[in-house]
């Protein structure tokens, strides 16, 4: 009887008018129950047919109507479309400038909300406008909409949260987790301020207080989408890849054309194709390894055998760690038996481990040249030879970077600019090139 009361409700604000002064009473019955949202996936759709037929009059308070409820949904995209037919109403250019801000288009989102105000002093308003040139990197305007509301608004959690904003786009990173954290004090569910808080943990490093945020802050509705994403890229640098592909259709679900979730999604679902067959090739006997196999299972002369019994060579191992020069000087061992030693080692895809090039000694400047060949190599490696991380991998593709000659010409302060490559991910980077005997551009 409950679920009726609030299908019941639910129809009474989609029937009615659809605005900022009932909104958040329509978000609360909308995602009361699935069946609910699903009433309402229904009702869109019946109203999009019933715009078809309705006079012009009609047509744009259906075309509000629509927009504010696709955008409740989070049908971002869909709700600008339909809320662009009545952009001069102030509801409608309110709720199209919140769709872009989570379109991240923060222009548009300054446009439209502009032209919403219902006063001089809208402060629902100005607090999204804020936003917006805090996503600009403004934190001039910023604090102008902020000191205009000093008085009256101190303890807001969206006062608390924009001062936050404004610290981090200064650099006070402290400062603003504080507030953030008293921003989530005086409402728990401020969805801004858990996503600032989970990313800036991220970049820490703090992943398990990330992951735990960005869980905080998806499951409010409509859902953040970029907690979904950097929840999804979480999860795959965890090897939890079949999470991650839930997180990146959860995104796809709300916006189908996003071309970064695409791509993630894609990538995700190959990690876990590529996770079956580990397990399946798990499920076979291991391939016993070459370098342990005996010297007596193969085929050699008996004064050549001779000879490796007296150095005390048993394995494929224990002769690639023998030199040439090692073996000539064992007694009757001669050029045949070195052939011989080279042909068994060649067809196995080994070698003796120090062999001794001809005129060497000839030839001083020949360590260097091959010291200059061996680091040219390693610059020319691709970058996929690192084996990066997902979030670093991803943030190599967005800086074009594909050899790791073309990363090393990067100073930490290049890389630390890059969304979503904290400290974290340079730490991750500096082994990997440390392990080649390189290290990235000094600042």
């Amino acid at each position: 009887m409950a679920e009726a009361t609030e299908k019941e409700k639910l129809e009474e604000f989609i029937a009615g008018t659809l605005e900022r002064d009932n909104y958040d009473e329509l978000v609360e019955h909308l995602f009361s129950s699935f069946k609910t949202v699903d009433y309402a996936a229904t009702r869109i759709r019946e109203l999009k047919e019933e715009m078809e037929e309705a006079s012009d009059d009609e047509k744009r308070d259906l075309a509000q109507n629509l927009g504010i409820l696709l955008f409740a949904t989070g049908r971002y995209s869909e709700a600008v479309q339909f809320l662009e037919e009545v952009k001069r109403r102030k509801d409608a250019a309110f709720f199209m400038g919140r769709a872009y801000l989570e379109l991240d288009n923060p222009d548009e989102a300054i446009s439209h909300l502009e032209k919403s105000r219902a006063s001089d002093e809208d402060f629902a308003a100005d607090a999204l406008i804020a936003e917006a040139y805090c996503r600009q990197r403004d934190f001039e305007q910023a604090k102008e909409i902020v000191a205009k509301y000093e008085d009256t608004r101190a303890d807001d959690p969206k006062m608390l949260y924009l001062r936050g904003r404004i610290a981090e786009i200064r650099g006070e990173y402290g400062e603003a987790i504080e507030h953030y954290e008293q921003a989530l004090d005086t409402n728990p569910e401020h969805r801004n301020a858990l996503f600032r808080l989970a990313y800036n943990c991220d970049l820490n490093g703090e992943d398990e207080r990330a992951e735990e945020l960005y869980e905080r802050c998806a499951s409010i509705q409509p859902t953040c989408i970029g907690a979904l994403i950097n929840l999804g890229i979480l999860k795959e640098d965890k090897g939890e890849y079949e999470e991650a592909v839930e997180c990146y259709r959860r995104v796809l679900a709300i916006e189908p054309t996003h071309k970064r979730t695409q791509l993630f999604l894609r990538d995700a679902e190959s990690a876990v194709d590529m996770e079956v067959e580990d397990q399946h090739r798990r499920g076979l006997p291991e391939p016993p390894d070459i370098l342990d196999a005996p010297i007596d299972h193969f085929e050699l002369s008996s004064r050549s055998r001779k000879c490796l019994d007296r150095l005390g060579i048993e394995t494929l191992g224990d002769l690639t760690r023998t030199t040439e020069e090692e073996l000539i000087k064992s007694r009757n061992f001669g050029e045949a038996s070195l052939q011989e030693i080279k042909q068994l080692l060649g067809r196995n895809d080994l070698r003796l481990g120090g062999a001794v090039k001809e005129n060497s000694d000839d030839n001083p400047d020949d360590s260097e040249e091959e010291a200059e060949s061996d680091e040219a190599a390693k610059l020319n490696l691709p970058i996929d030879s690192l084996n990066l991380s997902t979030r670093s991998r991803r943030c190599m593709d967005n800086l074009q970077i594909a050899t790791v000659g073309e990363l090393v010409q990067n100073t930490e302060k290049d890389l630390l600019q890059m969304p979503n490559f904290g400290r974290k991910s340079i730490e991750e980077i500096k082994m990997k090139l440390s392990a080649l005997g390189l290290e990235l551009k000094s600042e």
